[in-house]
C-alpha cells in the first residue's frame, strides 16, 4: 500500500491553523483522517515532516504568533498512531 501522510496546515480564508493527520492512499485514491493518541503538536504550518523507521517526525513550524523550534514523533506501526 503506497500513500502519503499530511500533518497540520493553514486555511488562509479563516486564518485557521491545524494539527490533524491525514493519509492519502495512492492506489485507491482515497483520504482517511487518522485518530492519534498522546499529546500532539500545536496547530502549525511551515513545518518539516520526515518519515523514518515506522515513525513520522514533525519539526518546527509557525502558528501566526509563535515560530516553533520543537521536534515531535508519531509512531505509525500497525495502524497505532501515537505521539511521543
Amino acid at each position: 500500500m503506497d500513500g502519503l501522510y499530511f500533518f497540520g496546515g493553514y486555511q488562509r480564508k479563516r486564518g485557521t491553523y491545524f494539527n490533524d493527520l491525514f493519509y492519502f492512499d495512492l492506489d485507491r485514491k482515497t483520504w482517511s483522517g487518522i485518530m492519534t493518541t498522546g499529546e500532539q503538536p500545536s496547530p502549525r504550518t511551515d513545518h518539516t515532516v520526515v518519515l523514518y523507521d515506522e515513525s513520522m517526525y514533525v519539526f518546527a513550524g509557525y502558528d501566526g504568533r509563535v515560530r516553533y523550534n520543537d521536534l515531535w514523533r508519531c509512531t505509525l506501526k500497525k495502524h497505532k498512531y501515537k505521539w511521543k
